[in-house]
């Protein structure tokens, strides 16, 4: 029997595959950036290593080999600047610093992106100015002091068990992680707080019953998240990174039990299509101009975002397929008002993958992706398909006004999106 798309996007064996190359080959590139470093550098450095080796968390390794890089990246921009300075004539000084300026604000644009707080200091410098001149040199020793200390700030290998004493204590960030990035590592970008005791019982309570929930969707997040922080950010939900490969944020704060199940598992999905991304090419061309409304975030959003939207919002319209299916809800400790709300989540998770497969679609038939992207987002369409007529079944159970409610929901949606063609697409 031929293998389908699912089998292979959502095989055990390949994600624990994937995930352990991903790790050998940050193993790799870490050794050999050690081995660019002065003798008397690569001592602490390699000690670091090591302890992150024995941990086991692919994110500790991935921000390891960042700053390594971003060391030797940073070094290089202030040698480059130290010499291109030394060879300006005196007498034509200001012209060409201020070349050297925009030079290297299109560098770090296209390295960075126009959002990395990197990016955004240095445009705004005086060129020539004593802060400017020894800008990336500051970098580049902060990068080196973070990767010297960087085991004193990581969190135990223990961290994703059932019942963890890390989760009595929050991360509450100082600023957002737009502005700070990671936290892994660092220990400068957050303050230590007790959590709640009732916060913690929560967690704890959601991560013990995932496997009852859905055991399927519980193997995958036992291979792919492999720490899960509490934080607390003003104007944030859960949340992860890209380059964090299986830590999980989670938010505790205004969630309930469901809401903390739910977030656990839509982490986990980040990871997962990030170490899809990792491993294959699934875009062939990537236009971050080219913009589609987005209608879990009510606005305009690129083909990336969009994928990474409808990706883990299938997973959620799978967790609340699985929830609503459930024998006994009170054995997991879903209350009847749980279940109408998992019931009410599913139906609009659906309506909007099903609105945001169009787009993924066309840019498809585009030939925006490559052949495994084509199979990721036909696996999609086919979960997409296979709900929908779950979905159906569910509306007729509906009290008279949900029911036009979300006739309502799914005619605004697909106005939108004629709206959106007329502005956008013509």
């Amino acid at each position: 029997m031929a293998q389908t798309g699912f089998d292979f996007f959502f095989s055990k064996k390949n994600l624990t595959k994937w995930r352990n190359e991903l790790r050998n080959s940050l193993e790799n590139e870490i050794s050999d950036l050690i081995g660019r470093f002065p003798l008397s550098l690569q001592k602490p450095i390699q000690g670091n290593f090591r302890a992150l080796l024995a941990l086991e968390k692919t994110a500790s390794l991935e921000q390891f080999a960042i700053l390594l890089n971003e060391y030797f990246y940073f070094s290089d921009l202030n040698t480059y600047i130290q010499t291109s300075i030394q060879s300006i004539p005196k007498d034509k000084k200001n012209t060409p610093i201020t070349d050297i300026h925009v030079e290297l604000i299109e560098t770090l644009k296209a390295d960075f992106g126009e959002e990395d707080f990197r990016f955004l200091e240095w445009e705004r410098m005086k060129p020539g100015s004593r802060e400017w001149i020894g800008y990336f040199q500051g970098i580049a020793k902060y990068n080196l002091d973070q990767a010297k200390n960087f085991k004193r700030n990581l969190t135990s290998k223990d961290s994703r068990m059932e019942e963890i004493t890390s989760w009595k204590l929050y991360k509450h960030r100082i600023k957002s992680p737009q502005v700070t990035g990671s936290l892994e590592g660092k220990s400068n970008v957050f303050v230590i707080h007790k959590t709640p005791v009732k916060l913690y019982n929560q967690l704890s309570l959601a991560r013990r019953n995932l496997s009852r929930i859905w055991n399927e969707g519980f193997e995958i997040f036992n291979i792919l998240t492999e720490q899960i922080q509490i934080v607390r950010s003003k104007g944030l939900v859960s949340y992860s990174h890209f380059n964090e490969q299986g830590i999980s944020y989670i938010n505790l704060w205004e969630r309930n039990y469901l809401d903390t199940i739910d977030d656990l598992f839509h982490e986990n999905a980040h990871h997962h299509l990030n170490l899809i991304l990792k491993k294959m090419k699934i875009f062939r061309k990537m236009n971050e101009d080219e913009i589609y409304y987005s209608p879990w975030r009510k606005s305009l959003r690129s083909i990336r975002a969009i994928l990474h939207a409808c990706f883990t919002f299938t997973w959620g319209a799978m967790l609340f397929e699985q929830v609503v299916k459930l024998p006994n809800h009170a054995e997991v400790n879903l209350k009847p008002e749980d279940i109408n709300r998992a019931k009410l989540r599913f139906v609009e998770e659906v309506i909007n993958n099903r609105f945001s497969l169009l787009d993924l679609k066309e840019y498809m038939d585009n030939e925006g992706f490559t052949p495994k992207g084509n199979l990721l987002i036909s696996t999609l369409n086919e979960i997409n398909l296979r709900q929908n007529r779950i979905k159906n079944e569910i509306i007729k159970s509906f009290p008279t006004k949900l029911k036009a409610n979300m006739q309502k929901f799914e005619d605004d949606l697909f106005s939108k999106r004629l709206e959106f063609r007329r502005n956008f697409r013509e």
